[in-house]
């Protein structure tokens, strides 16, 4: 469970392209998250705040997709930022 995976983090130093990270945030710490479905093609954003959907997105996989997603991330929640919004992604299975 979680339990697990915060002892196993915060066990030992980070490695590999995270090793600069001194410390590890709780779910607390986070005032926005991010889902990101990922696809092929697409990408399908979902960003949650207070338990309630802001908006949902859709954009092409690629860099000019991922700029347009935060081009609307920043009109329509100037708050957020990559220290208060937790990103989690996952593949869709559909290639």
């Amino acid at each position: 469970g979680l339990r697990s995976i915060s002892k196993v983090l915060s066990v030992g130093q980070p490695t590999g392209p995270i090793r600069n990270i001194t410390c590890f945030k709780t779910m607390e710490d986070f005032s926005f998250f991010i889902g990101i479905d990922i696809s092929k093609a697409t990408l399908y954003f979902a960003v949650v705040a207070s338990n309630k959907l802001l908006f949902y997105s859709q954009s092409t996989n690629g860099k000019a997709g991922i700029g347009m997603f935060i081009k609307q991330l920043k009109t329509r929640c100037p708050d957020a930022d990559l220290n208060n919004s937790l990103h989690c992604m996952e593949h869709t299975g559909i290639c």
